[in-house]
């Protein structure tokens, strides 16, 4: 799912070659912050899918959304992740409560 969300989003980048020094510029469009500048395509391809990585690596670790790429929706996951995180941390932090049903005297 990773692989694809990251995939997608690389598929729709944009490059150009810029007038003033001949290098490459890519940026994927609707994702601001996301771009790269080198000297050949291939780095500038090779630098855009590493800062993409990094970007998307942040925003699960600061459990922020990110956008949903062809019906890739890793927000989904993360939700999963952080109800089960929660539940766990409740159970960890209240051991005589783990089976709710059950009445303490």
């Amino acid at each position: 799912m990773l692989t694809q969300y990251i995939n997608n989003l690389i598929s729709q980048a944009r490059y150009e070659i810029l007038k003033d020094d001949g290098s490459f510029y890519g940026e994927i469009p609707g994702i601001q912050g996301i771009w790269a500048n080198e000297k050949t395509l291939a780095e500038c391809q090779n630098t855009l899918r590493e800062v993409l990585e990094e970007w998307l690596l942040i925003k699960l670790r600061r459990n922020e959304k990110v956008p949903v790429i062809q019906k890739v929706n890793l927000n989904i996951a993360l939700e999963k992740q952080l109800n089960y995180e929660n539940s766990a941390y409740w159970i960890q932090n209240h051991p005589q409560n783990k089976n709710p049903s059950s009445k303490v005297n």
